[in-house]
């Protein structure tokens, strides 16, 4: 099985409770996010997510990242 990181910075100018609230809310990612279709799962560190990926030129893929680092 292959084994991937992805790390990402970014500056934000609000709290890390307000950019928390947000990137844990699943089921409002459809509403922002036109690439994830679903989001199932919990933040909770150990977890695995269940995402739907919507591929543009492709079929739509699941993916299964694990929580690092939650809360």
């Amino acid at each position: 099985m292959f084994e991937r990181e992805i790390l990402t910075v970014i500056r934000i100018n609000t709290s890390a409770e307000t950019v928390w609230n947000l990137i844990s809310d699943f089921n409002s990612y459809p509403k922002w996010n036109p690439l994830m279709l679903k989001v199932k799962g919990a933040p909770i560190e150990g977890d695995r997510l269940e995402i739907l990926v919507h591929l543009f030129l492709s079929t739509d893929m699941k993916v299964k990242p694990e929580i690092l680092s939650g809360g």
